[in-house]
This record gives C-alpha cells, sequence and structure tokens, in this order.
C-alpha cells in the first residue's frame, strides 16, 4: 500500500511538472512573439510617431497661414473700400470739372441783400470768387443809382459802369466776366432822399 501511495504521488508530481514545464514554454514562446512582434512594429510605430509630429507642425503651419489668410483678407477689403472711395471721389472731380468747363456751377454771392445809401454816398461790395467765370446782377433800387464792377485781375480798376455814362438806373440786369476778387461800388446819386437798393449776384464758373 506504502509503494502505491508513494507511486500514486510521484506521478501527480510529474504531471504538474509537465504542465508546469508546457506553461514555461508556452509563456517563453509567447515572450518570444511579443518581443518579435515589437521589433517587428518598431519602425512602424517609429514612422507613426514621425508622421504624428510631421501632422502637428502642419497643423501649426495651417493655423499660422489661416491667420495670415484671415489678416490679408482684412486688408484686401479696407484696400477694396478705400479704392472704391478713391473712384467716387476721382468720379466727383470729374463731374466738377466738367461742370467748370461747362460753366454750370452757381454760387450765390448775394441774394436780396438790401443796402441803404444816403443821399449823395456810395459803397464799395467785395467779393472773393473761387475761380474766373462770369457774374449775373439783378439790381433794382428806390432811386437813381449807378455801379462800378472791378477785379483784383485789372488791379482793382473798376471797369464796367451800369448803366453807361452819364445815365443812372432803378433796376439794372446784367451779366459780366469776373476773375479772384470782385468789387462792386455802388452811387445814390440823389441829393435829397436815401436810397434802399437790393441786390443779387451769382457767380457761374
Amino acid at each position: 500500500m506504502g509503494l502505491i501511495k508513494r507511486f500514486n504521488n510521484s506521478g501527480k508530481n510529474n504531471v504538474y511538472f509537465v504542465l508546469l514545464l508546457i506553461v514555461v514554454v508556452l509563456l517563453t514562446a509567447f515572450n518570444v512573439y511579443l518581443a518579435y512582434q515589437y521589433r517587428r512594429l518598431t519602425p512602424y510605430r517609429d514612422a507613426y510617431y514621425t508622421l504624428e509630429n510631421r501632422t502637428n507642425i502642419l497643423n501649426s503651419y495651417y493655423d499660422e497661414l489661416q491667420g495670415m489668410h484671415l489678416e490679408l483678407r482684412e486688408e484686401y477689403i479696407q484696400i477694396s473700400e478705400e479704392y472704391q472711395t478713391i473712384l467716387e471721389e476721382v468720379s466727383t472731380i470729374k463731374s466738377e470739372l466738367e461742370k467748370i468747363k461747362n460753366y454750370e456751377i452757381a454760387l450765390v454771392l448775394s441774394e436780396n441783400e438790401t443796402l441803404t445809401l444816403s443821399p449823395e454816398t456810395n459803397t464799395t461790395l467785395t467779393y472773393v470768387l473761387p475761380l474766373s467765370g462770369y457774374a449775373v446782377f439783378n439790381v433794382s433800387s428806390s432811386s437813381d443809382i449807378y455801379l462800378w464792377v472791378g477785379s483784383s485781375i485789372h488791379q482793382g480798376i473798376y471797369y464796367s459802369r451800369q448803366p453807361a455814362f452819364p445815365d443812372t438806373a432803378l433796376d439794372l440786369n446784367f451779366t459780366l466776366p469776373v476773375s479772384h476778387t470782385m468789387y462792386v461800388f455802388i452811387t445814390n446819386i440823389d441829393e435829397i432822399d436815401e436810397s434802399d437798393v437790393t441786390i443779387t449776384i451769382k457767380h457761374i464758373y
């Protein structure tokens, strides 16, 4: 019985040993397989990390370029708006020049301005003109008057008497060429009565 018992114990130990040996062999084989796979996959892993780094760099470049693109787009929009503004200004200037060339701009120098002149007195009105052109006069008076028109281009010399000497008038309507500074010299010739003068002048240029 004792012999049989020892044999049974020895058989069990052998089985455990064999199982243990199989497990060790399997684990060793598995470790060898893992090591092999690790070495085999190392180049792919390195390539993956390299690709990941390059991707991060490209993303950074992309963000930077996108920021530059937005800045350039804003500058483009601003320049486009300024360009449109300049085009509009050029168009306006061309239109103004065309009007000036064709004498289509009217500037009211005096509109229904009333002056009161004592008997046998005079007064001088001075107007600064933007450009050469001509002036349209409408003058009315309560008594006989005459006036002279002069310009700085003639060194202050009055070059036109309205009405022509020696006449006087109550109403005057006439047009004269003018330039730079214009002078209007009005005289009340009445020896007794005041003269209420109403004058409207338009400068056409």
